[in-house]
Parts: C-alpha cells; structure tokens; sequence
C-alpha cells in the first residue's frame, strides 16, 4: 500500500475528517488533501506526528 493511501485509511480508521486531522497538527486541511492525494510526501517530524494522532506505529507508516 502506498503512503498516501495508508495515510488516508488510517485517517478514516480513526474517524477523523482531513480538517480535524489537520487541527490536530496545526495545518491548513489542504495540506492533508495533498498528502491523501500523493502530491507531498510528509517529513518526517510530520510523519512522527501523523503516527501519534492517528494511533499507529511509525514502522508500519514506512513499510
């Protein structure tokens, strides 16, 4: 599975819309958009971030 589709699936996993996911990290929604889309990459502070928010272990976000 790629990172965007990861991302976005652990996302709905969660139930959390793209603007409450990115209230969370303190971001525009349009930022999450373009993460789901895999338009970015996150870095990897953010990815850090991303896997505390959304309850999942780093390893399994870089696999």
């Amino acid at each position: 599975m790629k990172l965007n589709e990861f991302l976005k699936e652990a996302r709905i996993k969660k139930g959390l819309t793209q603007r409450q996911l990115a209230e969370k990290l303190g971001v525009k929604y349009q930022l999450i958009q373009q993460y789901e889309y895999g338009k970015l990459i996150p870095s990897v502070k953010r990815l850090i971030q991303l896997a505390k928010i959304l309850d999942i272990d780093l390893n399994d976000i870089v696999k």
